[in-house]
């Protein structure tokens, strides 16, 4: 990747977070998210479950696109340490 881990890191944090905030406690009441009516019911939290499914659809896609296999060893090393991995 061409981004810093720990800005990589940060962005992704304050991303989830800004949605998270908006997260009312309604929209967890018996798993709202799962009807069919969770548009209206549970939009923040559908929004979260999109952000983390396309982030993580593009780090996976990000890593497998490359051909090199030191390459993927070096995007899955920085990825560790988007974890806390040393």
């Amino acid at each position: 990747f061409d981004i810093d881990p720990v800005e990589l890191a940060r962005q992704v944090t304050i991303r989830t977070w800004d949605i998270f905030c908006l997260i009312q406690p309604s929209e967890l009441f018996n798993q709202a998210w799962m009807r069919a009516d969770a548009a209206q019911r549970a939009p923040n939290v559908l929004a979260l479950i999109r952000f983390f499914n396309h982030f993580s659809t593009g780090v996976a896609t990000a890593i497998l696109s490359e051909q090199r296999l030191r390459k993927r060893g070096e995007q899955s090393g920085c990825l560790a340490k988007l974890e806390g991995g040393r």
